[in-house]
Parts: structure tokens; sequence; C-alpha cells
């Protein structure tokens, strides 16, 4: 390099002149030739060709020097996965068809339920607040029912005054309780006495 009359400058002259505020030191670690980058050959970046039938795993015949890569190594094995995916594709579809229908129904189900629910929870709220035969019939029947769930026990069945059950919760795997059933015998027994009187 040369100052405006031509006179070559020297390189201790070239940095001060164009790089005063760089140190020495740092010029000097640039100017190492930094060590060139492993690269790959271009055929190892390049995709591997298949070499076996995607279908039959049979091999496949030799590459064309053209066009896209052979995957089948005959028609027919392209057309049979053809239809192999096709048939996988349907199948999958009527899968996901047949989850959203249960799934539809499922919660027109769970709707229902909870319609039913609420329904029975308003009757069971206007029987209490009637009170009587009314209140002690809704009691019985909620009762009933949660007995029933565990199935192995029921609840007696004895009449209250207009005819429905209700009068007594306890529990039986009977008809009545031991309380009613010996009832029912004190009373069978007055009934053929009084007969037998006749």
């Amino acid at each position: 390099m040369r100052d405006v009359r031509g006179r070559a400058l020297a390189s201790s002259q070239v940095r001060a002149r164009f790089f005063p505020d760089i140190p020495r030191r740092a010029l000097a670690r640039n100017r190492e030739i930094e060590p060139e980058k492993e690269t790959r050959p271009k055929e190892d970046r390049m995709p591997k060709r298949p070499t076996s039938c995607v279908y039959c795993g049979g091999p496949l015949p030799p590459p064309a020097l053209t066009g896209r890569p052979r995957s089948f190594c005959s028609a027919q094995c392209r057309q049979a996965n053809e239809r192999v995916v096709v048939s996988r594709n349907l199948h999958e579809k009527e899968r996901r068809e047949r989850e959203r229908l249960e799934a539809e129904a499922t919660a027109r189900r769970e709707k229902l339920e909870a319609e039913v629910a609420a329904r029975d929870e308003r009757e069971y709220r206007r029987a209490i607040e009637a009170g009587g035969d009314a209140a002690a019939e809704a009691k019985w029947q909620r009762l009933f029912d949660k007995t029933s769930e565990k199935g192995r026990w029921s609840l007696c069945q004895w009449p209250l005054a207009n005819g429905e059950p209700g009068a007594c919760t306890n529990r039986t795997a009977d008809v009545y309780c031991a309380k009613h059933n010996r009832q029912l015998d004190r009373e069978s027994e007055q009934q053929r006495r009084r007969r037998s009187e006749l």
C-alpha cells in the first residue's frame, strides 16, 4: 500500500493509519488461518435410494437415470399397495365416524339423564314440601333406589294409607321386614280363629 505521494507504507504504518484503535495482538490473531470446516461429499448428503420394494420387500430393478426413485418392483405391487392404503384410510375414516357418533350418543344420554335427575329432584322437593304420605312415599322411593343399586338388600314394602309402599324403611331380602311379617302372621292367625269360631 502506498501513500498519496506514491511511497510504500510499512505494515506498522498501515495498521496505525487505518486501524488505530485495534491492538497489534488482535490484528495478528485475525491473520491466523482458520482451519477449513470438514465437509461431506455431495454423494453423502443426498438421500439414499430404496433398494427393496415397499410392498413385497423384494429387490428393485436398476434405477433409471432420470425421474423419481422407484419404490415398487412392479405395477402389481404398486396397485396392491394403493388398495392397502385406500382400505386403511377407509377404516380410519369409519373409526373416526364411529367415535364421533358414539360421543354424540353419550352426550345425548348424559343430557337426558341430567334432565331426568333434575325433574326427579323437583318432584322430590315438591313432595317433601307437601308432607304427609306424599313425603313419606318420596323418601321411601329415594332410599329404595339407593339400596337397590347395591344389589343385596331391598326395603320393606309395608303400604301407607294410600296403598303405596313407604310406611317402613327397614332393609330386608323379602317383600316385608321381619317385624311386619310377624304382624301378618298374627293377623292371619286371628282371622283363622274367627273363622273357626263361626
